[in-house]
């Protein structure tokens, strides 16, 4: 695609917004910046032109978030989308969130070292591919593609972007989930070594949108746990059925057992938990009805009293195991879990 039209193209490399230009901002730092500016300028002029009057462009650019506050760095990406929607082709690379997008994955090549193989290895998939995936876990028929791609983009909110630069992945439901994991690591003097291990949680925001990241991850051969609810609490028979293809469509991709979607105990595997309500209750039962229920007052009284629930709020939530760990109480699936992140290969 590129190699046909060089003959016709012009070629912009922006050497100074790549890591080769270190020299030349210690030197001439408001030059540099008025550099940058006189770019960005010529590159906005350039996508707002009509798109027979544009040029035809390769635009190779290293690492653009260099020296970029987040707001400019949001508005350079805006500027090479909308010039990639006409007579250019831009080629980025980047470690910025910023230049990814999650709506647009079948655009990323994401690039990994083998040290074993001494190589790298590039990766990509399609929508085209994840529409597949998404028919045989379903057991429906592949959507037509512009139908699926529209749930894929409902799916892959911005946030999400972050699972392409991450080495190990941790996919969850929710903010909670997010906010036991790391307040427990941090208590546990682990965080350093989950650090260390090139590992990320993202948060996906409901059950429901963990299969298209989860998808995408597997195509991707990103190492992945996933931690998720059976909800089998729920009596409500039609969101019970939800809930229940939900678990079978995930349980499917982690090739785990689909037969049991609402197990009675937990389910631990090398890639996944499976919590049977949420893990919320498994934490109550382990430490104790009351004394979780009187930890649990103690930190909404730490901030107020506050009325309503704060059964998903990661601040009280963090307060919450503060008290618990200054009891010395001891919550096993907590140290599991953490111990199960941190051995992701």
């Amino acid at each position: 695609m590129i190699c046909s039209s060089v003959n016709r193209a012009r070629f912009i490399c922006p050497s100074f917004f790549g890591a080769d230009s270190n020299s030349f901002w210690r030197k001439y730092s408001v030059a540099g910046q008025l550099q940058r500016s006189y770019l960005l300028a010529l590159l906005q002029e350039l996508a707002n032109t009509t798109e027979t009057a544009q040029p035809r462009l390769i635009l190779g650019c290293e690492e653009p978030e260099l020296y970029q506050h987040p707001p400019q760095a949001r508005h350079l990406a805006a500027v090479f989308k909308k010039l990639g929607q006409g007579n250019s082709q831009i080629l980025v690379s980047t470690h910025s969130p910023h230049f990814v997008s999650g709506r647009h994955f079948e655009h990323v090549r994401l690039v990994r070292r083998d040290d074993a193989e001494k190589r790298s290895n590039i990766r990509w998939t399609t929508c085209e591919r994840v529409a597949q995936k998404l028919s045989d876990v379903s057991g429906d028929k592949v959507a037509p593609i512009e139908a699926e791609r529209a749930q894929l983009h409902q799916a892959l909110q911005p946030h999400i972007n972050e699972m392409f630069f991450t080495q190990k992945l941790v996919l969850v439901e929710g903010l909670e989930d997010t906010a036991y994991i790391t307040a427990w690591m941090t208590y546990s003097n682990l965080w350093d070594d989950y650090r260390k291990s090139g590992c990320n949680i993202v948060a996906v925001n409901g059950k429901s949108s963990l299969i298209e990241p989860l998808i995408i991850a597997k195509e991707l051969s990103i190492p992945t746990f996933v931690v998720f609810d059976a909800d089998g609490n729920v009596q409500d028979a039609g969101r019970r059925n939800l809930h229940k293809l939900d678990n079978e469509k995930i349980l499917k991709l982690l090739e785990g057992d689909v037969a049991t979607p609402f197990p009675d105990s937990p389910v631990w595997t090398d890639t996944y938990a499976m919590w049977p309500e949420n893990l919320g209750s498994i934490l109550k039962q382990e430490v104790g009805s009351t004394f979780w229920d009187s930890s649990y007052s103690a930190a909404t009284k730490g901030l107020g009293n506050p009325s309503g629930s704060f059964v998903k709020n990661t601040i009280h939530i963090g307060d919450h195991l503060t008290i618990l760990r200054g009891k010395g109480t001891k919550i096993p699936t907590l140290d599991r879990l953490c111990a199960a992140i941190l051995a992701l290969a």
